[in-house]
């Protein structure tokens, strides 16, 4: 074969150049889907077509771990703040966490008294959650007292 073209890349390619790849090789091996071109197909749970963790959508393809804070100790109360993305999320508005739910199955936080996800006082949560009569693991309530969550798969 001969070879028409060749590009060095001494960075990360954008989602453009990606998904142009992505394309070249669907046409050439018959691929006919790819995370990152946009359409959700297959064992996709999401595909917006940017491969950058954006938009609640993760390069791989997965569902950004999510979770809604809720005001009072039911799932239908006002939402305080939703969190999107792996890592440590700083609750904005002071006070009166009373629920978490968590918006995507693989979702799981650890919740925190800190605003910086720090310290050894923390709750664990695996699945949607009242705050009012649960305590933290030094036996404070959790109740109006979260500060912070680090969401994780």
């Amino acid at each position: 074969g001969v070879i028409s073209e060749v590009m060095i890349f001494d960075r990360a390619l954008t989602s453009q150049e990606r998904n142009t790849l992505g394309a070249m090789l669907a046409t050439k091996y018959g691929v006919t889907q790819y995370c990152g071109d946009g359409v959700q197909q297959g064992t996709e749970a999401c595909d917006n077509g940017t491969n950058d963790g954006s938009l609640g959508c993760d390069a791989d393809c997965t569902l950004s771990p999510s979770a809604s804070i809720r005001l009072h100790c039911d799932a239908t109360s006002q939402i305080l703040q939703t969190f999107v993305g792996s890592g440590c999320h700083e609750l904005v508005v002071a006070g009166g966490a009373s629920y978490i739910t968590l918006l995507t199955p693989t979702t799981q936080a650890i919740l925190y008294p800190t605003t910086d996800c720090s310290g050894t006082v923390s709750l664990p949560v695996t699945a949607d959650l009242n705050f009012c009569g649960v305590n933290y693991n030094d036996g404070s309530g959790v109740n109006d007292r979260v500060w912070s969550a680090y969401l994780s798969k």
